[in-house]
């Protein structure tokens, strides 16, 4: 599959997934009214909003190199600053994904070095940048859907 087919395709699945988020969220008045759970339903928007904004900036990689490297370093880094603020929110860790959140600041330090020096994708991994990007992204969408699920175990506690 092509970069671009296969970005297309995650940014279209990030984009439902955050569609079927708000359809929950609006059945869902206590969740709104209750700092905790506001707290987890912005990190579960955001784990598939970057991403597919990232998806978006992948799409146009073919034709201009430093589109997707300035979407790619601007989303990695708003990753990177969500993902430690909700990791100092206070917020109890209620299962592997909430326990192992810097794994996902990780991930987005990694996918900021190959933004800004696309080169090493090449040199480490004798794959095109967008590739490497791409499997990143993908490891980011399973945690996400490892923070979703948690959000509903913790949802049903309440």
């Amino acid at each position: 599959m092509e970069s671009s087919a296969f970005y297309a395709v995650v940014a279209g699945i990030c984009f439902a997934l955050i569609g079927l988020l708000w359809n929950v969220i609006g059945a869902r008045e206590e969740w709104r009214e209750d700092a905790t759970m506001r707290g987890l339903l912005s990190a579960v928007y955001t784990s598939f909003l970057i991403p597919g904004v990232m998806s978006l900036g992948g799409q146009l990689g073919a034709s201009s190199p430093l589109m997707w490297q300035g979407v790619f370093i601007v989303a990695s880094l708003a990753g990177i600053f969500v993902n430690v603020r909700f990791s100092r929110s206070g917020l109890k860790p209620v299962g592997p994904y909430g326990r192992n959140r810097w794994a996902v600041i990780v991930i987005y330090l990694v996918v900021l070095l190959f933004s800004v020096v696309p080169g090493l994708a090449k040199t480490l991994f004798d794959l095109a940048p967008l590739q490497v990007e791409g499997i990143l992204v993908v490891l980011l969408l399973i945690l996400a859907h490892g923070q979703a699920w948690e959000l509903m175990m913790v949802a049903k506690k309440s």
